[in-house]
């Protein structure tokens, strides 16, 4: 398979097993070779199907020479727009979250969004990347984007709402790139920053407050748990991540796109922490 950003560890493969009848039939599958955490956190969302449609089926997992791999159905379609993710998705993600509220603390080796995997983040994962784009193409850009990494790792600030916020599993990385529609139905695919963090992360990259998505989020809460969505914290989650999301992918934004694009993440995140901080 081609495309994405570690289609070295994916195959397309088929796989014939017999029916209930006996007959044989071939399913289409993708195998990946990935992390750890990635095949926790789809066994984990299993539970949740079929009721959340959107969650792709587990096929088969294990442990070879190549590391962890999964096994799930190979889902043929395209790409979505914000405008266009159907409410599957959404109800999906409102069931996933619902399930895990109470029992996150259970899933363990999933990574937990708290204040040490911020600093990995930004002093790790982010400034690691914009430390080689600069021993490539040094720049002013890049010079900011040290700075504002250096500062944001330890922010008390930050410490104290990842204290505060709910958490759930997550899917971790839900874009449009990651959901797949064919004949109106979706699926989220790709599962390879599935985390523990706040509910509020899965939806802000493609569904404001305002927006039907987060209305079809809303609604399968309340009937999953028997209570409305608690506004502080939905108010706080749009905050944070509003901060978190331009920092998560900055090292893609450093090494994939110009100079005028690393700078206007950091604004996005440095004024959503300046917000942050007034709340």
């Amino acid at each position: 398979m081609t495309g994405g950003t570690v289609a070295d560890r994916i195959e397309r493969i088929d796989i014939t097993v017999p029916d209930e009848a006996g007959r044989q039939r071939t399913i289409a599958a993708v195998q990946k070779w990935t992390w750890p955490h990635e095949v926790l956190g789809l066994r984990a969302a299993q539970v949740v199907r079929p009721r959340a449609a959107a969650i792709p089926r587990l096929l088969a997992d294990g442990t070879d020479e190549r590391g962890p791999w999964l096994i799930v159905p190979f889902y043929p379609g395209t790409n979505v727009t914000n405008a266009s993710v159907p409410p599957a998705v959404f109800r999906s993600l409102a069931l996933l979250h619902a399930t895990y509220a109470q029992g996150w603390t259970d899933l363990k080796e999933i990574p937990v969004v708290d204040a040490d995997w911020w600093r990995d983040i930004c002093l790790s994962y982010s400034l690691g990347a914009v430390v080689r784009q600069a021993a490539r193409s040094p720049g002013p850009s890049l010079d900011r984007a040290r700075s504002v990494l250096d500062a944001m790792a330890d922010d008390d600030r930050i410490a104290e709402v990842l204290d505060a916020l709910p958490r759930s599993l997550l899917h971790g990385d839900v874009h449009a790139g990651n959901i797949l529609v064919a004949d109106g139905e979706g699926v989220l695919v790709d599962w390879g920053s599935a985390r523990v963090g706040s509910p509020i992360l899965d939806l802000a990259s493609v569904a404001a407050r305002d927006s039907p998505g987060f209305s079809a989020y809303a609604d399968a809460w309340r009937q999953a748990t028997g209570a409305a969505l608690d506004p502080a914290s939905v108010e706080l989650g749009y905050r944070w991540a509003a901060v978190q999301i331009p920092i998560q992918y900055l090292a893609w934004v450093v090494e994939t796109r110009p100079a005028g694009e690393v700078d206007n993440a950091l604004n996005r995140a440095e004024g959503a922490l300046a917000a942050l901080r007034r709340s």
